[in-house]
């Protein structure tokens, strides 16, 4: 390699650092912002649903349906709000926390976060099956974190199932062990697969499934944080499965992981 090809090299790595290097402080920057409106928005918030349902106590008697209608609307959307704002704060706080790796049963956390969902509804028809013995290398607190969201979504996914069925388990993608979480809930129409990933996007409306379209996109976080991927496979009625890929032990969290992009 001549002289001239080595200093355009060395010229165009030393362009790539810097341009990662601002990237990374801009992105630094906003995600503070982000989390500082957040949190100071919680104080205002919580003055204004909690006089909104003290008016409607004291006073709901001297009002007409509609008055009381809407002081319970405005205490809903503050609630709402509030989920909302706390959403945004554990996306953050995810991207932002120290990591702690170590092996983690991850079949053991999948069997007590589905144990604690179907507590919550007892006279559900579920059948859950939780691949023993699977286990990964990682933040056990953040690992948990995906697994209720994935565990999560099959739960909300498949109310409407006289029978629903969720699976945990591990399989083989490209060579390399991958584990799931399978459904035969609604799933949703492929075609809008680009926004599964993004905050804020719900591909179901609230009337339909509550939510606030967080949880997907604090996986990915976690997930890439720790060098791995995510992504999913959804037919409209026929359920989805969504696949956990995090690197071998040898390859540390945070680093660029072994695994292709995915795609749609």
């Amino acid at each position: 390699m001549s002289q001239s090809l080595m200093n355009a090299r060395d010229h165009l790595e030393e362009q790539v650092r810097r341009r990662t290097l601002q990237l990374t402080q801009t992105n630094n920057q906003l995600e503070a912002y982000s989390y500082s409106i957040a949190h100071d928005l919680r104080t205002p918030l919580r003055a204004i649903t909690g006089f909104s349902q003290i008016l409607l106590a004291d006073a709901g008697p001297k009002l007409n349906a509609q008055e009381q209608d809407s002081l319970r609307r405005i205490a809903n959307a503050g609630a709402h709000m509030a989920k909302l704002i706390d959403e945004i704060l554990e996306l953050s706080r995810v991207t932002r926390v120290d990591m702690q790796t170590e092996l983690v049963d991850l079949s053991a956390l999948s069997e007590n976060i589905a144990r604690q969902f179907a507590e919550t509804e007892p006279k559900r028809n579920i059948k859950w099956a939780v691949q023993p013995a699977m286990t990964v290398h990682g933040d056990r607190r953040l690992l948990s974190l995906v697994m209720e969201n994935l565990i999560g979504n099959a739960f909300k996914y498949t109310a409407s199932k006289p029978r629903a069925e969720v699976e945990i388990a591990t399989t083989r993608v490209g060579g390399d062990n991958v584990h799931y979480v399978r459904d035969n809930g609604v799933g949703f129409d492929m075609q809008y697969y680009d926004k599964l990933f993004k905050p804020f996007q719900r591909l179901h409306g609230k009337d339909e499934f509550p939510g606030s379209g967080v949880g997907l996109a604090t996986v990915q976080r976690i997930v890439e944080r720790h060098g791995g991927r995510v992504w999913a496979e959804v037919k409209p009625g026929q359920g989805a499965t969504f696949y956990l890929a995090l690197p071998p032990p040898t390859v540390s969290p945070g680093s660029p992981g072994p695994f292709p992009q995915a795609k749609a």
